[in-house]
Protein backbone atom coordinates (compact mmCIF):
# COMPACT_ATOMS: atom_id res chain seq x y z
CA UNK A 1 0.00 0.00 0.00
CA UNK A 2 0.55 3.51 -0.34
CA UNK A 3 2.50 5.30 2.66
CA UNK A 4 1.33 8.09 4.57
CA UNK A 5 4.11 10.03 2.99
CA UNK A 6 3.91 9.52 -0.56
CA UNK A 7 0.29 9.74 -0.41
CA UNK A 8 0.97 13.38 0.80
CA UNK A 9 2.93 14.52 -1.49
CA UNK A 10 0.15 13.14 -4.25
CA UNK A 11 -2.05 14.79 -2.86
CA UNK A 12 0.14 18.01 -2.21
CA UNK A 13 0.93 17.69 -6.28
CA UNK A 14 -2.63 17.18 -7.62
CA UNK A 15 -4.97 19.16 -5.36
CA UNK A 16 -6.66 21.78 -7.44
CA UNK A 17 -7.37 23.73 -3.98
CA UNK A 18 -5.51 23.64 -0.20
CA UNK A 19 -8.22 20.86 0.88
CA UNK A 20 -8.54 18.84 -2.54
CA UNK A 21 -7.90 15.54 -1.45
CA UNK A 22 -10.68 13.33 -3.29
CA UNK A 23 -11.23 15.22 -6.70
CA UNK A 24 -10.79 12.94 -9.78
CA UNK A 25 -7.36 14.16 -10.44
CA UNK A 26 -6.43 13.36 -7.04
CA UNK A 27 -8.47 10.09 -7.02
CA UNK A 28 -6.55 8.91 -10.18
CA UNK A 29 -3.09 9.96 -9.21
CA UNK A 30 -3.33 7.80 -6.15
CA UNK A 31 -5.11 4.93 -7.81
CA UNK A 32 -1.48 5.47 -10.16
CA UNK A 33 0.64 5.02 -7.29
CA UNK A 34 -1.27 2.05 -6.12
CA UNK A 35 -1.00 0.15 -8.97
CA UNK A 36 2.36 0.95 -9.59
CA UNK A 37 3.08 -0.58 -5.82
CA UNK A 38 0.63 -3.51 -6.54
CA UNK A 39 2.31 -4.15 -9.84
CA UNK A 40 6.20 -4.08 -7.81
CA UNK A 41 4.58 -6.91 -5.51
CA UNK A 42 2.25 -8.90 -8.38
CA UNK A 43 6.65 -9.61 -9.72
CA UNK A 44 7.62 -10.67 -6.09
CA UNK A 45 4.64 -12.72 -5.81
CA UNK A 46 2.88 -14.33 -8.79
CA UNK A 47 0.59 -16.32 -7.55
CA UNK A 48 -0.93 -13.81 -5.22
CA UNK A 49 -3.95 -14.49 -6.34
CA UNK A 50 -6.32 -12.09 -4.13
CA UNK A 51 -3.53 -8.68 -5.01
CA UNK A 52 -4.02 -10.05 -8.56
CA UNK A 53 -7.67 -8.93 -8.11
CA UNK A 54 -7.32 -5.71 -6.34
CA UNK A 55 -4.87 -4.73 -9.15
CA UNK A 56 -7.17 -5.43 -11.97
CA UNK A 57 -9.96 -3.70 -9.64
CA UNK A 58 -7.55 -0.29 -9.52
CA UNK A 59 -6.76 -0.87 -13.18
CA UNK A 60 -10.73 -0.79 -13.61
CA UNK A 61 -11.58 2.40 -11.77
CA UNK A 62 -8.53 4.40 -13.19
CA UNK A 63 -9.43 3.69 -17.12
CA UNK A 64 -12.96 4.52 -15.74
CA UNK A 65 -12.16 7.71 -13.82
CA UNK A 66 -9.75 8.56 -17.33
CA UNK A 67 -12.77 8.18 -19.02
CA UNK A 68 -14.95 10.10 -17.80
CA UNK A 69 -12.48 13.25 -17.22
CA UNK A 70 -11.65 13.13 -20.77
CA UNK A 71 -15.59 12.92 -21.63
CA UNK A 72 -16.38 15.77 -19.76
CA UNK A 73 -13.32 18.17 -19.46
CA UNK A 74 -10.57 16.83 -22.18
CA UNK A 75 -8.08 20.41 -21.98
CA UNK A 76 -8.11 19.33 -18.18
CA UNK A 77 -7.50 16.13 -19.00
CA UNK A 78 -4.26 16.30 -21.41
CA UNK A 79 -2.71 18.72 -18.61
CA UNK A 80 -3.67 16.28 -16.11
CA UNK A 81 -1.65 13.54 -18.45
CA UNK A 82 1.34 15.51 -18.98
CA UNK A 83 1.75 15.67 -15.25
CA UNK A 84 1.12 12.37 -14.17
CA UNK A 85 2.98 10.51 -17.44
CA UNK A 86 5.01 13.01 -19.48
CA UNK A 87 6.47 9.65 -21.65
CA UNK A 88 3.08 9.01 -22.78
CA UNK A 89 1.82 12.20 -23.68
CA UNK A 90 3.18 13.14 -27.41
Amino acid sequence: MVNKAVRSEIIAKFARSEYDTGSMFVQIALLDEKIRVLGEHMKRAPKDYHSKTGLMKAIGRRRRSFNYIRKNDFAAYEEFMRVLRPDKVK
